[in-house]
């Protein structure tokens, strides 16, 4: 239990970082817009070309993961759809409260994925993040982006995100990877060098920008759709990964890196398309918010299970 804490605390002490330097701003909040955007376009997506390209898929059980994650996310999506009405009536909520909490179960902020399985396993655990993003980063984005546009109040000005899907550089950096490891194509070595050297900056920056894009004020209407949204997300969502992993064949590092990818709270963008499409952003602000501390302590313990399942 301790080694497993202790190879968590970094990755959590670089949030923690981010949260102070923002608090006492010692950065301009512009210069966080634009160190998002720099992350965004260039550093995240460099970083996962690199752990698709250099990826043997056959190796890594490409197809069990893939299945695996696509189930898992695809019987979550399906429940909060249909459950949604029962859901808003006993907790107390409207329809656009309701879609930041879908949102707050459904996204995963894979900054904290990819720092975890790098310190944990390395190249692989970075490979394999990288394999669950490709698979669910479309379908995630669809999805949330059209159930905050069904139960939120949607602006008429709200931006058209289909050509953000289209164009999203992560999905490009995944496609890219993919393309290099399926063909067996040698990228220029002083190009490809290149990229590595930019994605050396992506997981400690990206951390950082976690911890500042933290909130801390709890809307009124926070603490039970707050606390619904976390047991599933850190509870039920990594616990349904590795019931599914195990009945896929999924086995040893995989198999605990799969369950972390279900564990790791929310992602924070969600907090953008709730403003722009008329949910509820203060709210899912506070859910990410509460996710991101509580999983300090619900992490080891997905991870000591996970090992333990592992062999």
């Amino acid at each position: 239990m301790t080694d497993t804490f202790e190879s968590l605390l970094p990755v959590f002490l670089l949030i923690s970082i981010g949260i102070v330097v923002k608090w006492a701003r010692l950065i301009p909040d512009d210069y966080w817009h634009g160190m998002e955007r720099l992350s965004f376009y260039l550093f995240f997506p460099a970083l996962l070309f690199l752990a698709l390209a250099r990826v043997d898929l056959d190796e890594l059980s490409a197809g069990p993961i893939s299945i695996t994650v696509a189930s898992a996310l695809a019987i979550l999506c399906f429940a909060g759809i249909i459950l949604h009405k029962l859901a808003e009536t006993l907790i107390g909520i409207s329809p656009a409260s309701y879609s930041s909490m879908f949102q707050g179960y459904t996204r995963w902020n894979a900054f904290v994925a990819l720092a975890i399985a790098e310190k944990l396993f390395g190249p692989e655990g970075l490979a394999v993040v990288a394999l669950v993003m490709a698979t669910v980063i479309v379908p995630l984005v669809i999805v949330n982006v059209s159930v905050v546009g069904w139960l939120g109040t949607r602006p008429e000005n709200a931006p058209n995100y289909f050509w953000l899907i289209v164009a999203n550089p992560m999905i490009i950096g995944v496609l890219a990877g993919l393309a290099v490891s399926l063909s067996g194509i040698t990228v220029y070595r002083p190009l490809f060098d290149t990229v590595e050297l930019l994605s050396r900056v992506t997981l400690p920056l990206g951390l950082l920008l976690v911890g500042a894009a933290l909130r801390f004020r709890m809307p009124g209407n926070a603490a039970a759709a707050t606390v619904v949204t976390a047991a599933v997300k850190l509870v039920i969502l990594p616990g349904l990964f590795l019931a599914l992993a195990l009945m896929t064949g999924v086995t040893g590092d995989a198999l605990v890196i799969v369950a972390i990818c279900g564990g790791v709270p929310t992602a924070m963008n969600g907090y953008i398309i709730a403003k722009e499409m008329g949910g509820d952003a203060p709210l899912f602000a506070a859910i990410s918010t509460v996710q991101t501390a509580a999983a300090f302590f619900t992490l080891p313990l997905i991870i000591i299970a996970a090992r333990y399942f592992a062999g």
